[in-house]
């Protein structure tokens, strides 16, 4: 069920490379202050690729931000994964739906791309505004959700 409400507004859109290869360690570095920030209570995933073997049990389900930064930062190497923030803990599990459809729940979405970039989705124009002031090289853009670049 597509909230028409979050399609309307404008989605922001970040780009950061991580010279550091989306290594485990690095991962949960770049996810811990926007989980802080943003004050989530839940993180979800999908699509989740590379040699991250305590995360595989974990696609498509929802769990604890404290569970997620410990599980991503034993990971060796992130190839491709969606990483979901949410504020108030989602009902279901993310079976149910498609990553587009996950993005337009959550309140925060890290795409993890081909072993380099943090594409970050969100409406909160404050926590936007504070990553670009924390990554001021990186690619950033004002659309509406249809807009976006999302790798696959």
């Amino acid at each position: 069920m597509t909230n028409q409400r979050a399609l309307d507004v404008d989605w922001y859109q970040l780009i950061v490379t991580d010279g550091n290869g989306l290594k485990g360690s690095s991962v949960a570095d770049f996810v811990a202050p926007l989980i802080h920030r943003l004050g989530a209570s839940a993180v979800g995933m999908s699509d989740l690729e590379g040699a991250i073997p305590e995360l595989k049990d974990y696609e498509d389900r929802v769990i604890s931000p404290a569970a997620f930064l410990t599980k991503a930062a034993s990971a060796t190497q992130f190839d491709w994964a969606f990483i979901f923030l949410y504020v108030k803990n989602p009902s279901g599990e993310l079976t149910d739906v498609d990553d587009k459809e996950a993005m337009l729940q959550a309140d925060l979405t890290i795409r993890l791309a081909d072993d380099t970039y943090f594409y970050v989705y969100g409406r909160d124009h404050n926590v936007m505004n504070d990553l670009r002031q924390r990554y001021p090289e990186a690619e950033f853009k004002v659309s509406k959700f249809f807009g976006l670049d999302i790798p696959y």
